[in-house]
C-alpha cells in the first residue's frame, strides 16, 4: 500500500514540477518584458487600425462597384437592341441594394423598375460617361448614384441610373470592434460626408456636412499633410481635436473618384485597449490552464474539419454525378429526381414543364461536325440557365433534348408569358464563334402541372405529346398539351 502511495506521489510530482517550472518561467518573462509591452501594444493597435481601414474601404468599394458590375450586362443587351430593359431594371432592383433603378433617356425622361416616371438631368452625368464606363456621383442626403451608359456607335443613347442609400453600408460593420465611440465616415472629393457610422453620431459630424472645412481651421501641422495626401490618393493617420474630443484618425482611399474612408478612434480607447492587454499574473496562470483545454479543443476541431473536408469531397462527387458534363445542366436522372421531389412536396403548386428538341440536329452534326454540334448544345445550355431562376429545374435528358421545369406560376397570364419567353429564346439564337454562326431552332412541348398530369411520368408524357404536335405543325414553335379557352390561340 505504501509503495503504491509513493508511486502516486512521485507521479504527481513528475507532473507538478514541470508545471511549476513552466509557470515560474512564464512569470519571469512577463515581468522582464512588461515595460516593452506598452510600445508593442501601441504599434499593434495602430497596425490593426490601418488593416481595418484597408479592409473596410475594400468592402465598401465592392459594395458600390457591384452595382456597376450588375448593370454592365444589362447595358450591353440593351445596346444590342435585344431588350428594351424593363426586365433588367426589375432584376437590378430585386438583386442589388439599389433603392431605385431607372432607365433615363437623353432628353431627361425615364422610367424606374416599378414603372413610375423618372426625370433626371442628363447633363449632370453625360460628360463623365463618354468613355462608356459606369460613373459614381454624390448629390446629397446619403444617396450615391451609379450611372451606366447604354452606348451605340460610341454614342450614349440611354443611361441606367441606380440610387444607393449608404445606410446599406451598415451591414459591413457587424464586426467593427473599436468601441462604441469610434466612428467611420465616407467623404467625397469635395469633403462632404456621404456616410456616418458609429460614434453615437457625434453632434460635430452629420451627413452632407463638409469634413474638410471642419478640420481646415484646426491649428495642427498634421492637417496640412492630411489635406495634401487627399489630393494624392495617399493613406495615413493623424491626431485631431474636435473641441475636446481627441481622436486618432486613420484614412484610406476608396479607389472611387477621390472618395476617402476615415476611422476615428478616441484616445481614451487606446488607453483602455492597452490596459486590457496588460495581463495580471493570476490571469496568466488561468491562461496556462486554458491552454490545456484549447489543446483538447484543437484535437476535436481537427476531427470536425476532417469530417467537413470529407463531406465537401463527397458533395463534389455528388454534384459531378448529377451534372451533364457537356452543358453543365442537370443530367437525366437528376432532372427526373428533382422534379419528382418537387411534385411530392408541393402537389398543388401550379408549375410548367417544357421539352425542347433541337430541329434537324442530325443535319448539324453531319454538315458541321460533331464538335460544332456539341458547341451548339453547350451554348443552348448556358444561355437557358441564364434566362431562368436558380430555383427552376433545367436539365439535358440526352442527345438534343432539354427539359425546363418552372416552379410556382400563379396564374394563366404568367404561364403564357413564360411560354412565350421560352419560344422567343430561339428567335435570335446563334451558336459558334468567328465567321461560323448557326441559328438553331427548336420544337417545344409544354404541359401544366397539376392540370395536365399529377405525376412526373404523366406530365412528361403530356409535354412529349405537345412536342409531337409542335413538330407536326412544322417545327420551330411551341405547343401546349391542352389549349384551354382562356389561353386563346396557341402561343
Amino acid at each position: 500500500m505504501e509503495t503504491n502511495k509513493k508511486k502516486e506521489k512521485n507521479a504527481v510530482l513528475q507532473m507538478l514540477i514541470p508545471a511549476v517550472i513552466f509557470v515560474a518561467f512564464s512569470l519571469t518573462v512577463l515581468l522582464a518584458y512588461s515595460k516593452r509591452l506598452e510600445k508593442i501594444f501601441d504599434s499593434t493597435l495602430d497596425e490593426q487600425m490601418r488593416e481595418t481601414a484597408v479592409l473596410y474601404s475594400t468592402r465598401l468599394r465592392h459594395e458600390v462597384t457591384n452595382l456597376a458590375m450588375a448593370a454592365d450586362p444589362a447595358a450591353d443587351v440593351m445596346a444590342s437592341g435585344k431588350s428594351t430593359g424593363e426586365n433588367y431594371l426589375e432584376a437590378l432592383a430585386e438583386n442589388t441594394h439599389a433603392d431605385r433603378v431607372a432607365l433615363v433617356q437623353m432628353n431627361g425622361s425615364g422610367i424606374d423598375s416599378e414603372g413610375k416616371a423618372a426625370a433626371y438631368d442628363p447633363s449632370l452625368y453625360a460628360d463623365d460617361l463618354r468613355l462608356g464606363k459606369s460613373t459614381y456621383h454624390y448629390f446629397g442626403e446619403g444617396i450615391i448614384s451609379v450611372i451606366t451608359p447604354v452606348m451605340q456607335d460610341e454614342k450614349i443613347e440611354q443611361m441606367i441610373l441606380q440610387e444607393y442609400n449608404t445606410e446599406w453600408l451598415n451591414e459591413q460593420f457587424n464586426n467593427f470592434n473599436f468601441g462604441k465611440e469610434a466612428w467611420v465616415i465616407l467623404i467625397d472629393d469635395e469633403g462632404r460626408i456621404m456616410y456616418l457610422f458609429g460614434g453615437n453620431h457625434p453632434d460635430y459630424l452629420s451627413v452632407d456636412e463638409n469634413f474638410i472645412e471642419k478640420v481646415t481651421g484646426m491649428k495642427n501641422s498634421a492637417v496640412v499633410g492630411f489635406l495634401d495626401n487627399l489630393t494624392k490618393d495617399i493613406s495615413g493617420n493623424l491626431c485631431l481635436d474636435f473641441d475636446g474630443d481627441k481622436r486618432e484618425v486613420f484614412y484610406k482611399s476608396m479607389g472611387i473618384n477621390e472618395w476617402y474612408l476615415l476611422i476615428g478612434v478616441p484616445e481614451s480607447y487606446k488607453e483602455i485597449w492597452n490596459a486590457s492587454k496588460h495581463e495580471t499574473v493570476s490571469e496568466m496562470m488561468r491562461w496556462i490552464m486554458v491552454s490545456v483545454a484549447l489543446f483538447i479543443i484543437m484535437i476535436v476541431f481537427n476531427s470536425i474539419m476532417d469530417r467537413i473536408r470529407r463531406k465537401i469531397k463527397s458533395d463534389g462527387l455528388i454534384r459531378l454525378a448529377e451534372t451533364d458534363q457537356l452543358t453543365n445542366l442537370y443530367n437525366k436522372v437528376t432532372t427526373e429526381k428533382k422534379i419528382k421531389e418537387f411534385i411530392a412536396e408541393q402537389p398543388d403548386t401550379q408549375s410548367l414543364i417544357f421539352i425542347l428538341d433541337i430541329d434537324n440536329f442530325k443535319k448539324i452534326n453531319d454538315t458541321m461536325g460533331h464538335a460544332f454540334g456539341d458547341e451548339v448544345l453547350r451554348t443552348i445550355g448556358q444561355r437557358i440557365k441564364m434566362e431562368f431562376r436558380v430555383s427552376d429545374i433545367i436539365g439535358r435528358l440526352g442527345g438534343d433534348e432539354f427539359v425546363i421545369f418552372l416552379k410556382g406560376l400563379k396564374d394563366e397570364e404568367i404561364i403564357i408569358r413564360e411560354a412565350a419567353k421560352v419560344e422567343n429564346f430561339f428567335k435570335d439564337f446563334k451558336a459558334g464563334d468567328g465567321y461560323v454562326k448557326y441559328s438553331a431552332t427548336a420544337s417545344i412541348g409544354c404541359a401544366v402541372f397539376p392540370r395536365d398530369a399529377g405525376d412526373f411520368e404523366g406530365l412528361y408524357k403530356a409535354a412529349d405529346q405537345a412536342l409531337y404536335k409542335a413538330k407536326q405543325r412544322g417545327k420551330n414553335q411551341l405547343a401546349f398539351y391542352k389549349d384551354p379557352e382562356e389561353f386563346g390561340q396557341s402561343v
